[in-house]
């Protein structure tokens, strides 16, 4: 893949720039709030008393129940903290849900033990969840700055990352497979040659949305970065970095394999 150029890139920064104040270091240190209100920001998003009492009731006693018992109480009381959910919809043990009111989850989604749905910079267009969703344990959906919508009969592996970082969001279509380690992350950073007057060291911006075309299938470890359009039916190996579109239909290799014989073998018998 040709990376951009670095006019290109400054060009882009100039353009798509997104503010600190959405992200979670203001949240913490911005202003000056209470621990309580600052927990409540990154928790739940609304300073509502009765829906931080619940969300910590349910986190804190339902969530970390192992077995049938914990599957039947959580498919049960959790569904009071979505703005829209399925039926049929399994939540693992210790699941991190944050800003729940911005989430919408299909039917008969399975969500393993550990992972995270943050929707807290999803804006009104929120955090979608289609039908028949799969995620992984200790995966990790996370709105930063975006809407994130995924599609029905999508698959994400353990242990991948999933990240909004620019106003366009993140989009997943139907039937994409993504394995294990990999990471959909949108925005870019740049550091200026001079430290800004508010102290802080880069700019964040985004070029563009990030967008996964139907049928996918992402091995493991792979890499889509900032605004980056993967068109249907593609393949992206293991381990690939993918920083410019790629067509339909398509196979995407970070390197070309290399088959070193064995001198020890000859015609695949051993050598006495």
């Amino acid at each position: 893949m040709v990376e951009p150029s670095e006019s290109a890139l400054v060009g882009q920064a100039s353009h798509g720039v997104l503010e600190e104040r959405h992200f979670v270091r203001q949240k913490l240190f911005g202003g000056r709030k209470s621990i309580l209100r600052r927990y409540t920001d990154l928790s739940i998003g609304r300073p509502s008393l009765a829906a931080l009492f619940l969300y910590e009731a349910f986190t804190t006693f339902i969530g970390p129940i192992p077995g049938a018992l914990g599957l039947f109480l959580r498919k049960l009381l959790y569904p009071l903290l979505f703005l829209a959910i399925g039926s049929g919809v399994v939540f693992g043990r210790n699941v991190v849900i944050r800003h729940a009111h911005r989430i919408r989850l299909g039917d008969q989604v399975h969500i393993d033990d550990d992972a995270v749905l943050d929707a807290r910079g999803a804006g009104p267009e929120g955090l979608v969840i289609g039908d028949r969703v799969v995620i992984g344990r200790r995966a990790c959906v996370q709105a930063k700055l975006g809407p994130i919508r995924i599609g029905s009969d999508t698959q994400i592996g353990s242990d991948s990352v999933i990240v909004s970082q620019g106003k366009a969001g993140v989009e997943i279509d139907d039937g994409v497979m993504i394995g294990g380690s990999c990471m959909i992350s949108g925005g870019r950073f740049r550091i200026p040659a001079r430290e800004a007057r508010d102290g802080s060291t880069y700019v964040r911006y985004s070029a563009g949305p990030v967008r996964i075309g139907r049928r996918c299938v992402l091995t493991m470890g792979a890499m889509v970065l900032d605004n980056v359009t993967i068109g249907e039916g593609t393949l992206v190996g293991a381990g690939a970095v993918v920083t410019t579109d790629v067509p339909p239909h398509s196979i995407v290799s970070p390197r070309p394999p290399v088959v070193i014989p064995n001198p020890d073998l000859v015609a695949g018998e051993e050598k006495t």
